[in-house]
């Protein structure tokens, strides 16, 4: 069951990861488009970020194993159109239905597990699911360089069909159906609200380093952005049925862990960017050379990351995640000070590399189990939808920042920053934590509590 559920969440990673590496064969194929080639990515990210705590909701609801199906099917839809396109705007379309497709899987296939799994195990499975996401992050740019490069780009999206087909069957005979069928249908104006509010803020994030970020356009889109979450806060606390239980937020445990997502995530997933804009850029490594040197650190992340799950589940979130953010912030300092303009991969970049990887995989999987550790079943999907919503802000935010900051030449001393910059904010993912978790809570003596309580009373 868990290589089943995890299949989903592993074809997104690996599809995002190597579409990165797919920008220049994309720019040939469509040269006189370059301006829109962004929404490649962007168009993705919107529809996912937008839709994720929407599609929990109903997971939860209608039923997780049908909800990762739907969002299964979808996504081969997308990646098929993508695959397939004629033109850029075929291609962006495609890639908005696969944002679409694993917004649904996403949270479904931890839902999913998270009903399977013994309390006592729960943070050690949570850590599994994610060390499934380093795992594709690793193979991502190296299989993706070599697809790209012996078949073309098109093959990166179509070469997600068979994987899809293999969940969707194996899936039927091995996945059981959970859900919390006395729930009401959640509120269509908040479904609306909430998923117009994030994506119009992350329109805004994405395209404010070309629009600029005091332009009319940005302003708009946030302040729409923040009207409509306004307003959904205000329906979701007078409506019996909202989209998400705004008392989820009164737990100490659930609101530290999703900030502290917010801030870890954008260190991530930006010095993963940054490291193949480095390698490619200052260093002048080629696809398949670039997809091998950035493997350490997913790697190292993977490894961990089962161990923290252990770890977490023995002493509590709070001291790992601590010292999982640290060591990540040392790997990054690690590699402002050695790195330089002549490539030595083994002295200069892999001791800080495998670092950072030890600080990921023991804090981004690690986050998701606490985010959902206090929570009671019946809220398993858009709990941790809302803890994936967390980590894609803080993925825009940092992309957006560090673009905004490098500029469109950057060199050594701008990367030097930067590695500074993912530094600070992973130290204060640490301080979030060091403030806001309690010191020892491992995820079944507060799933005890939670489960205690009748369904009815928790559910949104």
């Amino acid at each position: 069951m868990f290589v089943v559920a995890s299949l989903g969440i592993f074809v997104a990673a690996l599809d995002l990861n190597a579409t990165n590496l797919a920008f220049p064969a994309i720019a040939r194929t469509f040269p006189h488009s370059s301006s829109a080639l962004s929404w490649i990515l962007n168009g993705n990210s919107i529809a996912y970020g937008a839709l994720l705590i929407t599609a929990g909701r109903l997971a939860d609801r209608l039923g997780r194993r049908r909800v990762f199906f739907g969002g299964l099917a979808i996504f081969a839809a997308g990646s098929a159109v993508s695959g397939l396109s004629p033109s850029l705007e075929w291609l962006i379309a495609g890639r908005v239905v696969q944002g679409v497709g694993s917004s649904a899987m996403i949270p479904s296939s931890l839902g999913l597990l998270l009903a399977a799994a013994p309390a006592d195990r729960r943070a050690v499975w949570v850590a599994m699911w994610g060390a499934v996401t380093m795992m594709a992050a690793a193979l991502g740019p190296t299989l993706g360089g070599v697809v790209i490069q012996e078949a073309g780009w098109r093959w990166e999206f179509l070469l997600n069909l068979p994987l899809v087909a293999v969940a969707l069957v194996w899936g039927r005979a091995v996945l059981t159906e959970s859900a919390n069928a006395t729930s009401d249908a959640p509120d269509v104006a908040s479904v609306g609200l909430l998923s117009g509010a994030l994506g119009l803020l992350a329109l805004a994030i994405v395209e404010a380093p070309r629009w600029g970020w005091v332009d009319s356009r940005t302003a708009a889109a946030a302040s729409l952005s923040t009207i409509a979450f306004v307003w959904f806060l205000d329906r979701s606390w007078h409506t019996p049925n909202p989209v998400v239980d705004l008392r989820l937020f009164r737990d100490r445990e659930f609101a530290t862990a999703n900030l502290g997502t917010v801030f870890m995530a954008g260190a991530m997933f930006t010095l993963l960017f940054c490291q193949v804009l480095f390698l490619t850029g200052t260093w002048h490594y080629g696809l398949i050379q670039a997809g091998f040197a950035v493997s350490p650190t997913p790697l190292a992340s993977m490894v961990v990351s089962w161990r923290a799950g252990r770890l977490a589940q023995r002493y509590g979130f709070r001291p790992v995640l601590v010292a999982g953010s640290t060591v990540f912030a040392a790997g990054a300092m690690m590699m402002a000070f050695a790195l330089d303009a002549s490539p030595d991969w083994w002295t200069r970049w892999l001791p800080g590399a495998l670092l950072v990887g030890v600080g990921i995989g023991a804090t981004i999987p690690i986050f998701s189990a606490a985010a959902v550790s206090a929570l009671p079943s019946s809220q398993f999907s858009v709990g941790s939808a809302v803890n994936q919503t967390a980590r894609q802000l803080g993925a825009i935010l940092g992309v957006s920042i560090f673009v905004a900051f490098m500029g469109p030449q950057p060199d050594l001393a701008h990367f030097r920053d930067a590695y500074m910059l993912f530094a600070a904010w992973s130290l204060t993912a640490a301080i979030v934590v060091a403030v806001g978790l309690r010191a020892h809570a491992p995820a079944h003596s507060v799933e005890a509590t939670a489960e205690a309580e009748p369904v009815e009373t928790a559910a949104a």
